[in-house]
Formats: C-alpha cells, sequence, structure tokens
C-alpha cells in the first residue's frame, strides 16, 4: 500500500458514532498525517494529495493575488504558506491535548508523545533565537519548518498565545525540573521580545499595532505573558507594563470585531489570569462570558463557524476550538454543565473529512486572495478537536 493509500484509508469516511471513536481516528491522523519529521504539527495540507502543499498545487495562482503577497519571508514560500500558516496554534494544541490525556490516562508512551511535541517547540524557539535577527524570544510562523527560521519574519499573537500556553501546562504539569527551567526561560523571552519591540510586529506587510488594536485576543495575550513573567521571576517590570496594558482592558469584550478563534485565545488567557491575579477575577469572569456567548451564538447547529474573510464570509470548521471554550468556560461560570454539554455536542459532529477542511465546502464568495484555502485539509482543526476532547475529559473525571 501506498504512503497516499494509508493515509487515504484514515482520511476517508466516517470516523465513529462515538466521541472515543473520532478521538483514536483523530489521534491517528494527526501522528499519520500532520506530524512534520521534527515533530511540528503542520497547519494544514493539500485535500486531495494529503501532503503539503506544492508549487504544482497553486500553479493556477499569481503571488500578487493572494493574500500572503506581502508576507515577510522568501518569495518561493508566499504561495506554500497553508502548509504552516497555522502551524504554531496546531502544534501548541496538540501539546495541550496530550497534557490532558495523560493526566487522565497516565499512559507513560502519551508523556513521552509529548516530551516530543515539547522539545520540537523548543527547538524552533532556540533556532529563532540564534539564527533569525529578530532574537530571543521571536517565534516565527515556520513556513520553511522549524529548522530554517532566519528569513522568516511572519507572525501573531494568535501563535504566540497557543505555544505559550501549552509550554505553561506542561512545565506546571508533567515536566521535570530541567524541562521546566528551560520552558519558562522561552515563556519569559516571549515577555521581553514584545515588551522590547512595543507589542507590535510585521503582520503580512502591515506595521501590526497589536497593542492598541482593540481586539479581545492581544489584549488577553499580553496581560497573561506578563503576569505569568512577574510570577515566573519576581520582577517588578512585568507588573509595571501589565498596569500599562491593564488600561485597555475594554478590549477583552470587543468581541464583535473578531471570531471563534479569537475568543478561543481569549478565553484560554483568561483562564490562567484567573489563577494568576485572582484579584481581578471578576473582570476575568466578565470577559470569559463575552468570549463564551460569541462563540456559542456564532456557531451553527451542524457546528460550523461563519466568520468574516476578506470581503466575503467563510464558513469555518471551528468546531474544536468553541468546544475548547466551552470547556474552559464551564470551569469558571455557573451553567457550567450545560456549557460542557454543549462542547460535548459539537465535538460530536465533526465525524468526517469535509468536518475537518479548513472551510467547509458549503462556502461561496470567497475572495480570489484566500481561494487556495479552500483545498486546506486542517491540522490545527484536528489538534484542537484533540485538544477539546481531552480536556473536557478531564473535567468529566475532576481532575482538573
Amino acid at each position: 500500500m501506498t504512503t497516499f493509500a494509508r493515509k487515504s484509508a484514515l482520511v476517508e469516511g466516517s470516523y465513529g458514532s462515538t466521541l472515543p471513536e473520532i478521538e483514536a481516528r483523530a489521534q491517528r491522523i494527526a501522528r499519520a498525517v500532520f506530524l512534520d519529521a521534527n515533530g511540528f504539527v503542520r497547519g494544514a495540507v493539500h485535500r486531495r494529495t494529503l501532503a503539503p502543499y506544492t508549487p504544482e498545487d497553486v500553479a493556477d495562482y499569481e503571488v500578487r493575488e493572494i493574500f500572503s503577497v506581502n508576507a515577510a519571508v522568501p518569495y518561493a514560500y508566499k504561495k506554500l504558506l497553508m502548509n504552516y500558516e497555522e502551524a504554531d496554534m496546531a502544534t501548541g494544541d496538540y501539546l495541550l491535548s496530550l497534557i490532558h490525556k495523560f493526566q487522565v490516562t497516565g499512559d507513560p508512551a502519551v508523556r513521552e508523545a509529548a516530551r516530543r511535541v515539547f522539545e520540537a517547540i523548543l527547538l524552533l524557539c532556540h533556532n529563532a533565537a540564534t539564527r533569525n535577527p529578530y532574537g530571543r524570544g521571536w517565534l516565527p510562523k515556520p513556513y520553511l519548518g522549524i529548522v530554517r527560521v532566519e528569513e522568516v519574519f511572519e507572525c501573531s499573537v494568535d501563535q504566540y498565545t497557543k505555544i505559550a500556553l501549552a509550554l505553561d501546562w506542561y512545565a506546571r504539569e508533567i515536566a521535570g525540573a530541567a524541562e521546566r527551567a528551560r520552558a519558562e526561560e522561552n515563556l519569559v523571552a516571549f515577555a521581553d521580545w514584545w515588551i522590547d519591540h512595543a507589542y507590535t510586529a510585521n503582520y503580512f506587510g502591515n506595521c501590526c499595532w497589536w497593542w492598541c488594536s482593540n481586539m479581545p485576543h492581544p489584549e488577553a495575550w499580553f496581560l497573561y505573558i506578563l503576569a505569568l513573567a512577574e510570577h515566573l521571576t519576581g520582577e517588578r517590570r512585568y507588573a509595571r507594563e501589565f498596569g500599562k496594558m491593564l488600561q485597555y482592558h475594554e478590549a477583552l469584550f470587543n468581541v464583535q470585531r473578531v471570531e471563534t478563534n479569537a475568543c478561543n485565545l481569549t478565553a484560554e488567557c483568561l483562564e490562567r489570569l484567573l489563577a494568576l491575579k485572582p484579584g481581578r477575577r471578576l473582570l476575568w469572569l466578565a470577559a470569559l462570558r463575552a468570549c463564551w456567548e460569541y462563540s456559542r451564538e456564532h456557531t451553527t447547529p451542524e457546528g460550523y463557524c461563519p466568520q468574516r474573510l476578506g470581503q466575503g464570509t467563510a464558513i469555518v470548521n471551528n468546531g474544536g476550538r468553541v468546544a475548547c471554550t466551552a470547556a474552559t468556560a464551564s470551569r469558571f461560570l455557573p451553567e457550567g454543565p450545560a456549557l460542557f454539554a454543549w462542547g460535548r455536542e459539537v465535538l460530536a459532529k465533526y465525524t468526517n473529512k469535509n468536518m475537518f477542511l479548513h472551510l467547509h465546502p458549503r462556502t461561496r464568495g470567497l475572495p480570489r486572495a484566500f481561494a487556495l484555502e479552500r483545498d486546506a485539509l486542517s491540522g490545527h482543526h484536528f489538534t484542537s478537536w484533540l485538544h477539546a476532547y481531552w480536556k473536557s475529559e478531564r473535567l468529566s473525571r475532576n481532575l482538573l
């Protein structure tokens, strides 16, 4: 049987009728289709070849007409961005899923799988610190893989958030002493990088002033990483920066400017802020409720999440991420059992390949700039599904 035939046998057909059956299938697909040679999770593969996009797959597109035309990456990779566009988030969610799975099962093989993903993340951080001019604390989207990062100057707070959360949970829950020290060193470096760069970075050719974007997920990310750095180091520098960023806390409630993925990122930062800065509990809970309610309202009965994309509307299979938000919110909001059940119902709808495509086939009128996304089978959809499943399994056993 060829490699394609083996992958196709996994990806096609029904994934099962129960959550454990879907989990087993999704786990196998994540390992066989999306994990690259360095243990990092690809953001997507081409839905027809079940392999990374190649120049032949995107031959019908001109660089000048796609969303990545101004991306700060080598020209040859501008049309291949889907391979690793969401890889940092996908890998972060995968490690988070393994952490929760290990806490539920105690399986040493799961612990070892988590260690390998942890090492892949730290390899990316090391290569960025030593090879990329942006230096220590820079976390690029690894469009050329996690080794060749010296010419990549694209990232976003989205990618930082999931990687940082994964390192944070790993350090607190399953790391040995040496691993914990390495994780915490990189987490503090993330905070330092953003402080030193005035909370600003390149984003597809634009100077993105994330700190004043008036969106919930950058605000939540900065508050979280600054609070965490203060907690880890005891240095007042981070407390002062936290105080500055807190002035913009109303952005946490501006959910109408974003979409369900951003609400998930915000919710998971708020989860940690509830532990790191409990004196602001009422603020964090109110913002968490805003994220949850927006996610519920913008998820269809079929489990899709319509969102703006350029001048059009895409139907994104964001079920794993909204289920993560529901599981997170269920820990803290009084209607927790209902939120938990809603999230599990969403997960149960993800029973076949179409539900894990980056954009659902029902998407119509997609702008040409984003049309190549239609062919993406999403690694992040699989790993966020796994994260939501194992987090909710852990909650169901009162282990969190």
